[in-house]
């Protein structure tokens, strides 16, 4: 069971997808050991759909903690897309973002917590800003 699932929720957006997941397994290639990467797509008969199926099927489980890709054409809305991350995730602890948001080196959300820690049913939720040192900081 890896200790982490970072999800989202999709809607005919591959590219950004792509991206964010790339930079999840590119910038923190030893964060991501642990963590599942998980997409809930609300467009999987879409040629966004089909690419990105593919994509995480195939590609994001390499030196990761495993990636799943969830069909959920209905019901329709982002509040259930990302309800099912939650419901579909199998980490210890689960974060939810945007299909389209690309992380900055070393801020992994995996660096956010204790992996040692024990897991606590609550919901949390960060906006990050940039910084005078030219880094994003989540807001607190």
């Amino acid at each position: 069971m890896p200790k982490l699932t970072i999800g989202m929720a999709h809607f005919d957006d591959f590219h950004g997808a792509y991206f964010t997941l790339q930079a999840l397994r590119l910038y923190n290639p030893e964060a991501v050991k642990d963590v599942e990467l998980l997409v809930v797509d609300q467009s999987p008969n879409s040629g966004h759909g089909k690419m990105l199926s593919g994509f995480v099927e195939h590609w994001c489980s390499v030196n990761t903690g495993g990636s799943r890709y969830i069909q959920m054409a209905e019901p329709a809305g982002t509040s259930v897309s990302r309800d099912a991350v939650f419901k579909y995730a199998s980490g210890d602890w689960v974060i939810c973002m945007d299909c389209h948001v690309l992380l900055p080196r070393a801020r992994c959300p995996v660096s956010w917590i204790s992996l040692t820690a024990t897991p606590a049913k609550t919901y949390t939720q960060a906006r990050f800003v940039r910084q005078p040192d030219g880094l994003f900081h989540p807001l607190r």
